[in-house]
């Protein structure tokens, strides 16, 4: 059997400590993260059913946070007993009726609403016939001399 030596003995392979390091804090950063994440959206799941939101530190906890899961799954929420006591109507479980929106739904596209029917074209205005002839002043009688009008004719 060979005898193996190792540069650095009890790292894995012989790898130097700076690249062991080099990989574990980034997925040490990596994993609080996700686990900060995680706590916070069961969170606010059990703060929306009624439930404090600290609960979901939990979730941490081997074996308890599948307790809790199923806990949280046959439960009656808090929410739900508050509905029932303000006379909610209580569906029969698994059932969600379809709710009614509560605003109308209009189309994406509405067509224009419809016209009046058009009047039928009027033919254009006749513009007025110019007189045959200019109108003539009316005849006056012949004067006298120093401007009187002649005797009436009996």
């Amino acid at each position: 059997m060979p005898n193996y030596t190792y540069p650095y003995p009890g790292l894995p392979g012989g790898a130097p400590p700076q690249a062991v390091l080099a990989v574990l804090i980034p997925s040490l950063i990596v994993s609080v993260l996700f686990l900060v994440f995680f706590v916070w959206i069961y969170g606010r799941i059990l703060h929306k059913a009624g439930y404090s939101g600290w609960l979901a530190l939990l979730m941490l906890i081997p074996l308890v946070n599948i307790i809790l899961i199923l806990w949280f799954a046959f439960a009656t929420w808090p929410v739900e007993r508050r509905a029932a006591a303000m006379g909610a109507p209580q569906a029969p479980a698994g059932y969600y009726p379809p709710q009614q929106p509560q605003v109308p739904v209009q189309p994406a596209y509405a067509p224009p609403a419809p016209q009046p029917p058009a009047q039928p074209p009027q033919p254009p205005a006749q513009p007025a016939q110019p007189p045959a002839q200019p109108p003539q002043p009316p005849a006056q009688p012949p004067q006298q001399p120093g401007g009187y009008p002649p005797p009436p004719q009996a």
